[in-house]
């Protein structure tokens, strides 16, 4: 799938220890400018816990994690997101929210975030927002929150408390 679209790609199996642990793939991840690809949980909480900048991680969410099925949204993703994945990011691809609907009106609040991500990950690269500008990066936030809870309510899904809570407290 991957090499269709011009990325190269190779299953961990094909490059160490099939039994390695989570935390071992993810340093020779690192260690070798890779992403990781799964739909395992484990390897964006590891990103997550540790505050590594690097490896990226593409987690996918689907019911069906076959290639021909995720192809498309991955792709798309994946052309997208291209910039942050090189330069560190975890990125959720979920068919629920990628399969379109309401949630592709969320890209232009999206685009009004990205600036503030930018931000918080390299302090002093840009001028801060003014209150303002504040106000508007928040209600753009809450707008994306509730469209995503919608969209995960609708496929069984939900956000843990510690989300919900990590949500409200910024």
């Amino acid at each position: 799938m991957f090499e269709r679209h011009g990325w190269e790609a190779a299953h961990w199996s094909e490059m160490g220890d099939p039994r390695a642990t989570d935390r071992t793939i993810m340093a020779w991840a690192a260690e070798n400018g890779c992403i990781v690809f799964t739909h395992d949980l484990d390897f964006g909480a590891i990103l997550a816990g540790t505050q590594a900048q690097r490896p990226s991680v593409i987690q996918v969410r689907a019911r069906d994690v076959l290639p021909d099925h995720l192809e498309t949204i991955v792709a798309a993703a994946i052309g997208q997101l291209e910039s942050f994945l090189q330069t560190g990011a975890l990125v959720i691809v979920a068919e629920a929210i990628a399969a379109g609907g309401p949630l592709e009106t969320l890209e232009s609040d999206c685009r009004l975030l990205t600036p503030y991500a930018v931000m918080l990950r390299y302090p002093g690269a840009a001028d801060e927002p003014s209150e303002e500008d504040g106000r508007e990066a928040v209600t753009a936030a809450e707008h994306i929150y509730q469209q995503l809870r919608e969209a995960l309510d609708k496929e069984g899904m939900t956000l843990n408390a510690e989300n919900r809570r990590l949500m409200t407290e910024h």
